[in-house]
């Protein structure tokens, strides 16, 4: 029975090959599609999920109080992991976070470079309690006990000693620290927030920042994770913790409160946290995941459309066969059989067409997700699942509308189309070009936010900036190589700062008056020198500049922005004092133009510049641009005089800048590939449904010819009809589309919708193809002979 079913398919396919090669593309495509997306959303779903006490390991979530402003925010101070253990319900806690890497980690006369190696972490000891780490060599209680104590992954041990055992080995940090191995722990997988090569013990803080860092409720530079005993509540336990801090901080403390973030939940949840790592969301997620089921039904309704539509050439035979005595539910299954085996090849075709686009689609996405199949049996379930609901799907409806037919109405004439196959075929249609439509104008409207992000002017003038990170070799002596740099005429200024615009900046907290009472506000804090307005072209409003001949600007005196005396309510900014709690710093001295320190995603806020340079970063050069390769290689050769022993890594603060669009760029790609894939498929079905049509109508179409019909007549005739259907399908997705662009924009401050103009013209784009498609088969059929189509029985 099963052979014979088998049998009869392939026949059946092979018969109309045309047909059966439309089909078995579009639905390779689709399902190929869907294989990737659902890679994809299985892997952003599986984030920190191997960690071994994940259930019972959490975050530390801040509440911060602003003024009158609350939000939670990731980063805590290095208190409040003390502060935990001090509660009975908490099993254990580590502190954890990125730490300022090491230009260079020199071992005996052999340089490793940590430039571009991952992350360098400084971590309690405890971090090998909380998360599923291994330690390949070293003792997990001891390894991370005393200060300069040094693990690394097992990748960068190989690069850095190949065989050699590196315990005990000694690196040299910046000609300055000695780090000692002691641990050599598992590479992590790629599922996991926390991406590190190097983990220093946390105690080193002290060596460098003194022992009261340590244990210091003011700066908030690191995470802290807890892990809470068995059976505990952690509503309750943060809520006990957070009356317990309140009755141990200091005061003016921002935090009131805490919550616990559950460790699988951070990737995707994390959207409203300040200061957070998180690259995922969980609005992507529902996005690609939507994408992929619309892409899968398009494919799925082109074969029930391809399907049905040959319905009535396979009447007679369903007629003939109930004749000599095929049951219904024979039928069914053999029709049902054809579409399992049109699916089962599709499948096929779409799974090797998966581990070609897999390298594709991760660079597109930024991800590292990885297929096999033979080896992942969790993926194999999931890629069996998508290609029998696509069987089903498909092939239901065909299946039980060919076993329907009456053996007594068919065998005596063709017939004609049903009501509800027309209607099917028309819904079908409009709802593959609506969902065409839609991806196409959230494309559209994606491109136009970027290039109005690109375009804007952001206060700044960012071409043209060569962004050098300060290493301990050049620090001593950036004097000397500022000034031997400006002697040449294509550099034209150069400033130091703790930040560039593009990266993160450092925030502390700040006293004031406004309104005639005291108040304090955490703001953002840029650490430059005097030079920093002209390199970057920033205009000063009112008050005057830093001043590199006057001391006290050095370490007492402020610029802020113009969101900063509005914030404050200042009408008279230059004057107004700064103060650390109660202590008078120093008087702000100037006001600059509003720039865009941070992305367009957020209003710009408030920033305060002092000129203290013991804490700067950064190098911002500016170059005339007329020949960048020479000015380099200078820039280069001075770097290599003064600071010999470091490698001169440089990147350009255009390019730095942009980044941080990096998610929407690569949301752009990624759904101009897939609208792509949409508008192909479903113009596929399209060229199919019209192929069947005409052939159906071929004697009228003869009839109408030899009766003096011109060939004009014959292509309205025949796509009259498929117009209207793409028509309905365009306008609906324009209410749709601009409801789920709107939606997007939200997460701007600064947005711009794409002109109506650019709309009509990415849709006419839409129906020109269309109409190439419907004329290509159309024409075909109005210029053929019609004595060939009208003599034919």
């Amino acid at each position: 029975m099963l052979s014979h079913l088998l049998i009869t398919a392939l026949r059946n396919s092979l018969k109309h090959k045309a047909y059966s090669i439309i089909n078995i593309l579009g639905l390779s495509l689709a399902l190929a599609t869907c294989f990737i997306i659902a890679s994809f959303v299985r892997f952003e779903t599986s984030f920190d999920a191997y960690h071994e006490k994940k259930d019972r390991t959490f975050r530390v979530i801040p509440r911060v109080l602003n003024n009158d402003q609350e939000y939670d925010q990731a980063l805590t101070n290095t208190a409040v992991g003390l502060r935990l253990k001090e509660i009975a319900a908490v099993e254990s806690t580590v502190r954890i976070g990125p730490f300022q890497t090491p230009g260079i980690l020199k071992y005996e006369e052999k340089f490793l470079s940590t430039g571009n190696t991952g992350g360098f972490y400084l971590a309690d000891p405890e971090v090998f309690d909380l998360f599923s780490v291994k330690l390949i060599k070293g003792d997990p209680q001891k390894a991370l006990h005393e200060p300069f104590s040094l693990v690394l992954s097992q990748s960068m041990a190989k690069a850095a000693f190949g065989e050699e055992d590196p315990m005990g080995k000694v690196l040299l940090a910046n000609n300055r620290n000695e780090y000692v191995i002691t641990g050599v722990f598992a590479d992590l997988p790629n599922n996991t927030q926390l991406q590190f090569d190097y983990i220093l013990s946390f105690s080193s803080l002290g060596r460098f920042r003194g022992e009261a860092a340590l244990d210091n409720y003011r700066r908030t530079n690191y995470y802290t994770y807890v892990l809470l005993a068995p059976e505990s509540n952690p509503a309750e336990v943060s809520a006990n913790f957070s009356g317990h801090y309140d009755s141990v901080k200091p005061e003016g403390n921002p935090f009131v409160g805490f919550s616990f973030q559950p460790i699988a939940d951070i990737h995707l949840s994390s959207g409203n946290i300040r200061f957070d790592f998180s690259q995922g969301g969980e609005n992507y997620i529902v996005a690609f995941t939507a994408v992929a089921t619309f892409i899968l039904l398009i494919g799925c309704f082109n074969f029930m459309n391809l399907s049905t539509a040959r319905a009535m050439r396979r009447a007679k035979e369903v007629g003939v066969r109930k004749v000599l005595g095929a049951k219904r539910h024979a039928l069914t299954l053999q029709f049902l059989g054809e579409a399992m085996l049109v699916t089962l090849l599709s499948a096929l075709i779409g799974g090797l067409m998966t581990e070609f686009l897999v390298p594709a689609f991760n660079y597109m996405a930024g991800s590292t997700i990885q297929i096999d199949l033979l080896s992942d049996l969790g993926l194999l379930l999931i890629f069996a699942g998508i290609a029998l609901f696509t069987a089903l799907m498909s092939g239901a409806y065909p299946a039980l509308y060919l076993a329907s037919f009456r053996p007594t109405k068919v065998l005596k004439k063709t017939g004609n189309e049903r009501n509800e196959i027309r209607l099917l075929k028309k819904s079908i249609v409009v709802f593959q070009f609506f969902v065409a439509a839609t991806l196409l104008l959230l494309v559209t409207a994606i491109d136009h936010q970027i290039q109005y992000m690109s375009n804007k002017d952001i206060g700044f003038e960012r071409d043209n900036v060569v962004v050098v990170s300060i290493n301990s070799g050049l620090r001593p002596s950036l004097d000397a190589f500022r000034n031997d740099l400006l002697v040449y005429p294509q550099i034209t200024a150069i400033t130091q700062a703790s930040t560039l615009p593009g990266q993160s900046y450092w925030t502390n907290t700040y006293h004031f008056n406004s309104g005639g009472e005291r108040k304090k506000e955490q703001l953002y804090l840029l650490e430059t020198d005097p030079y920093y307005f002209e390199t970057l072209n920033i205009d000063v409003l009112a008050g005057r500049n830093f001043d590199s001949n006057d001391p006290a600007d050095a370490t007492t005196s402020f610029i802020v922005n113009e969101a900063a005396v509005e914030k404050f309510g200042w009408t008279d900014p230059v004057g107004e004092m700064i103060y650390n709690d109660s202590i008078e710093i120093g008087p702000v001295i100037g006001v600059v133009k509003n720039f865009h320190f941070k992305s367009l995603h957020t209003e710009i806020e408030p920033l305060i510049i002092d000129s203290d340079v013991r804490y700067t970063n950064v190098l911002g050069i500016r170059i005339d641009g007329s020949d960048i390769p020479s000015t380099l290689k200078i820039i280069e050769d001075k770097f290599s005089q003064i600071s010999p022993e470091f490698p001169f890594n440089y990147r350009f603060l255009d390019e730095q800048f942009d980044r941080q669009y990096k998610t929407e760029q690569q949301l752009g790609v990624l759904l101009k590939s897939f609208s792509g894939m949409a508008v192909f498929i479903a113009i596929l079905g399209l060229i199919g449904l019209v192929s069947f049509t005409t052939e159906r109508r071929r004697k009228e179409i003869g009839v109408r010819k030899v009766m003096g019909a011109e060939v004009t007549d014959i292509l309205k005739m025949l796509t009259a009809e498929f117009n209207i259907t793409i028509g309905i399908g365009l306008i609906l997705a324009l209410p749709i589309s601009y409801y789920l662009v709107d939606m997007w924009l939200d997460n701007y401050a600064y947005k711009s919708l794409p002109g109506l103009g650019l709309i009509l013209l990415v849709l006419l784009a839409l129906v020109l193809f269309s109409w190439l498609a419907l004329s290509f088969q159309s024409i075909r059929s109005a210029i053929a002979n019609p004595v060939e189509a009208i003599r034919e029985e």
